[in-house]
């Protein structure tokens, strides 16, 4: 049995960040439900990362927030549906964090613009892109939202707020496919906006109850 790496973690690497604007009807069998009622829609999310270097090694991840909600009179996310490369980032992100991590595989191409998650057969997922323009340094910090993860774990709600910083490029999407069986058909819509963070730096904090 893989080893729980307890938080914080901090992390390196590079990804993908898809913004959409999904349809109650859509998500609506993605919703974990506990979280349902709280559920408000707005700005949902799919996110492709390679984590270059974590508290658990190099794994890569494929992730979706099906937009936002309100608990307790505060606005928050939640991952319902997600992937890793490695059962030790299964176990870990599942037992820190209440994050439903299950195991697929992936392919990366070079500089991130093509990613692809699969179970050992066909693809699942796949996005390819181009980045383009200036990149454009951020940081959580400047958010004028914390930007909140709040997960159902053993019973109860706990809420995670990470940190960190990268610099981000706009991207061309040439090509989403999902199958909606494994993960959300999001191919079917066209995102809102797409970009590339390269070279990031993340903190997972020890999270508290929501």
């Amino acid at each position: 049995m893989s080893q729980i790496v307890p938080p914080p973690w901090q992390l390196t690497g590079n990804g993908i960040i898809l913004l959409y604007h999904f349809p109650r009807a859509f998500v609506e069998p993605w919703l974990q439900p506990e979280l349902r009622n709280a559920f408000l829609g707005g700005i949902g999310a799919v996110m492709c990362v390679d984590y270059l270097t974590s508290d658990c090694g190099p794994y890569r991840e494929l992730l979706f927030i099906p937009g936002a909600f309100r608990l307790d009179g505060r606005i928050c996310f939640s991952i319902s549906k997600i992937y890793v490369s490695t059962m030790t980032s299964v176990v870990s992100g599942r037992a820190n964090w209440g994050i439903p991590k299950e195991q697929a595989q992936f392919c990366v191409g070079q500089g991130i613009e093509h990613f692809e998650a699969s179970d050992g057969g066909p693809a699942f997922f796949s996005v390819e892109l181009a980045a383009r323009g200036p990149h454009l340094p951020v940081k959580t910090d400047w958010s004028p939202l914390p930007l909140a993860l709040v997960q159902p774990h053993e019973g109860r709600l706990i809420r995670t707020i990470p940190g960190g910083r990268s610099a981000l490029q706009f991207a061309r999407v040439s090509r989403v496919t999902a199958d909606g069986s494994s993960f959300p058909a999001v191919g079917q819509f066209r995102p809102l906006a797409a970009v590339v963070a390269r070279g990031f730096e993340i903190t997972f904090p020890v999270p508290a109850e929501q």
